[in-house]
């Protein structure tokens, strides 16, 4: 009589690899059972699967496990920053802590990139609107065809006698100043500054030819690049990159900090500011009163308590700007979205 041959009942682990390599989901898998050893493993078959959620995930629960594995191979981080995958730059927020200043600078410049690429692809196309000029007609000029209707009346004739009789309209480009304020802070992950960094990207690609300023804040404003400055983008979101997020919150520095860089363009310009907050300040004070200072004011509400939706409601109507709700993956729109309409 022949033995009965048993079946295999797969390990946690075997489980776990099956997952990583369909890329299935493995936020409830326990932590606690995931030690040291295990977790370099996994890592080993996320880096093989090319499965960055995957790395995420465990860099979350032992990044030194994840930095051990990684090495200097970082062949699937820029694999993944040349598709413009926004995961790759929050990776570096839980492992920048434990990699060393080489690995660090290069991880750093990798996930700046990364920002860049995607937000370049979810940009579109330059922000603003000209205006509209009525001039001599010119080859280089459009023309107004009712008004140059009208012209041939007034002139008694419906012949088209010389182009003086064209009205001509030259769109001038009107120059727009926008500073971003955002808040970074009390952000373990980092997605306050991933946020900040696609927004900056966002401002560099579109106002090129303008001026723009960027401010973050926490307790204090810094102003990371004057409205009258020219800053590499690149150095930029690097800059963001390396912010440290605290746990205090004082929306009337960042707004202040703001209100003086528009205050350095003067004359007849397009001005505005886009601040992202949660709006729960725990610093400061209220700071609807510098709100109503500025010519515009839109705010972007990062959700959250209902106390800070209320504040950031208020803050966009006495800034006479709009109100937007966002997460991460739809702040290139909402962004956009709003500095189409200032």
């Amino acid at each position: 009589m022949r033995p009965r041959l048993g079946r295999h009942t797969p390990s946690s682990e075997d489980l776990l690899k099956e997952a990583i390599k369909n890329k299935m989901p493995l936020s409830k898998v326990e932590p606690k059972d995931l030690t040291y050893e295990l977790v370099k493993r996994l890592t080993s078959v996320a880096i093989d699967h090319e499965n960055v959620d995957a790395l995420l995930f465990f860099a979350q629960i032992r990044p030194y496990a994840v930095r051990d594995v990684l090495g200097n191979n970082f062949k699937i981080i820029m694999q993944e920053g040349d598709k413009g995958n926004i995961k790759v730059a929050n990776l570096f927020f839980q492992l920048r802590g434990v990699i060393d200043e080489k690995r660090r600078k290069l991880f750093r410049f990798i996930a700046a990139r990364t920002i860049i690429r995607a937000s370049f692809g979810l940009a579109g196309q330059k922000i603003g609107g000209n205006i509209l000029k009525k001039t001599d007609y010119r080859s280089e000029v459009d023309f107004d065809l009712e008004e140059t209707i009208e012209r041939i009346i007034d002139l008694g004739t419906l012949k088209l006698r010389s182009t003086t009789q064209i009205v001509g309209i030259e769109r001038i480009e009107r120059e727009k100043n926008c500073v971003l304020i955002m808040d970074v802070s009390g952000s373990v992950s980092g997605d306050r500054n991933v946020m900040a960094a696609i927004a900056t990207a966002i401002a560099a690609h579109n106002l090129r030819n303008d001026s723009y300023g960027v401010i973050v804040f926490s307790d204090d404003a810094v102003i990371l690049k004057s409205i009258t400055e020219r800053k590499n983008p690149i150095q930029l979101i690097e800059e963001i990159l390396d912010l440290a997020p605290t746990g205090f919150t004082n929306i009337e520095n960042g707004l202040k900090a703001g209100l003086t860089e528009l205050k350095q363009i003067r004359g007849a310009t397009i001005k505005w500011a886009v601040l992202i907050t949660d709006g729960n300040y725990n610093r400061g004070r209220d700071p609807t009163f510098i709100a109503s200072r500025y010519p515009r004011l839109h705010v972007i509400h990062i959700p959250g308590q209902i106390r800070g939706e209320r504040i950031c409601k208020r803050l966009a109507r006495v800034g006479k700007g709009k109100y937007a709700k966002l997460n991460l993956s739809k702040i290139p729109f909402t962004l956009r979205k709003l500095l189409r309409e200032s």
